[in-house]
């Protein structure tokens, strides 16, 4: 197995209208262009809750301006300039990158806009990201019991994306009881997955659940629901 590739991935809400300073591709003035972002859950439909890029493994922020280089910036910064651009007329793709630098989380055409010589406003970008969400309750001999007192340390969580002979694994800390993973790509896909309750030592305490067969929206939270380990 391998680990942690993914959480979130979905933008929405349009770029903002940009400062109306002059026109046009054909003068040879330059412009910039200031860019926010922010994440949010899936779930979060009132986008009161913002998380930050390392709990939801982003790295990075790609725009492009059509016709001209991309622009990498550090997801953690939340904003950044695009300095220098020839003025005129872009569409603009925003990219939500995961840990791995390759995994793209989301890619999002914005209609096209204009830049005009000046400081130009195109944020803010605000993600929308999904994820695997997974709940679990322990008992012994019948009776609800704790993490602790079976000497459980995480729920992982191995999911087998399409094509992939073998699972990514997602570690949930077991005392949350609730939790969800890193970002995953945006549906429609269907995975298989499986839960098993592990020690410290990552030894598998008691038997996992049966492999179960999930089909991811594009627009509804990943929520696999609640598993049941029983000693």
């Amino acid at each position: 197995m391998h680990f942690i590739r993914s959480r979130y991935g979905y933008l929405t809400g349009i770029l903002g209208l940009l400062t109306l300073l002059g026109c046009g591709s054909s003068n040879h003035h330059t412009a910039d262009a200031y860019l926010k972002w922010n994440i949010y859950d899936l779930s979060d439909t009132t986008m009161a809750h913002p998380h930050t890029c390392a709990n939801v493994g982003a790295a990075s922020v790609r725009v492009t301006l059509a016709g001209l280089p991309p622009y990498n910036f550090a997801c953690a910064d939340n904003q950044d300039y695009i300095l220098g651009v020839p003025s005129g007329t872009y569409s603009i793709t925003v990219e939500l990158y995961a840990d791995s630098q390759e995994t793209i989380l989301l890619d999002q055409m914005i209609y096209t806009q204009t830049l005009l010589s000046g400081t130009n406003d195109i944020g803010p970008a605000n993600f929308l990201v999904n994820s695997f969400v997974l709940g679990w309750a322990i008992s012994y001999n019948g009776v609800s019991t704790t993490c602790a007192s079976v000497g459980a340390e995480w729920v992982a969580l191995d999911i087998y994306y399409p094509g992939e002979a073998q699972p990514t694994s997602y570690y949930l800390a077991c005392d949350e009881y609730l939790a969800a993973t890193a970002a995953i790509d945006m549906g429609p896909y269907a995975i298989k997955w499986q839960a098993f309750l592990l020690d410290a030592n990552d030894n598998e305490l008691t038997t996992g659940t049966q492999l179960m067969s999930y089909n991811v929206s594009y627009s509804t939270q990943a929520d696999l629901g609640t598993v049941y380990f029983a000693f």
